[in-house]
């Protein structure tokens, strides 16, 4: 299956998502910061996809952003999903979604809530993730 790059500052939060995810057969791999995963995302096609927390890390509220923009931007990979998800509320969620139009059109990434049950996971990743390019 897929090999996912999981960011996130709280990860025992995210246990029964990596837990949910590797029995799905994926591969995850996870870092606890922006810098740690800027780090293991040092070439394009590191990972098949990237899940980062939107407020990673305290003095980084947009930390989310800059991992994508890493990607993106400095690696030059243009092609791996990254999802960014979050505990924002529904309100918050659409205004980012306005405020960063741009960058989800342009396909620098999408959202998902934290709240989603496990097959709205498998549903985003199913559409984001194509056959051939799994690794």
């Amino acid at each position: 299956m897929a090999s996912i790059l999981l960011v996130d500052d709280q990860l025992a939060l995210e246990e029964n998502l990596i837990k949910s995810l590797e029995r799905r057969g994926h591969t995850v791999t996870t870092a606890e910061n922006p810098q740690q995963a800027m780090e293991k995302f040092a070439t394009p096609g590191a990972f098949d996809l990237v899940i980062t927390d939107l407020g990673i890390g305290r003095t980084e509220p947009l930390g989310g952003l800059k991992v994508a923009r890493h990607i993106r931007d400095t690696v030059g990979d243009k092609d791996t999903p990254v999802i960014l998800h979050s505990y924002k509320n529904q309100q918050e969620e659409q205004r980012l979604r306005k405020e960063h139009k741009g960058m989800i059109d342009g396909g620098y990434f999408t959202f998902i809530s934290k709240l989603s049950l496990p097959g709205d996971y498998d549903k985003l990743i199913g559409q984001l993730l194509t056959p051939g390019r799994q690794k």
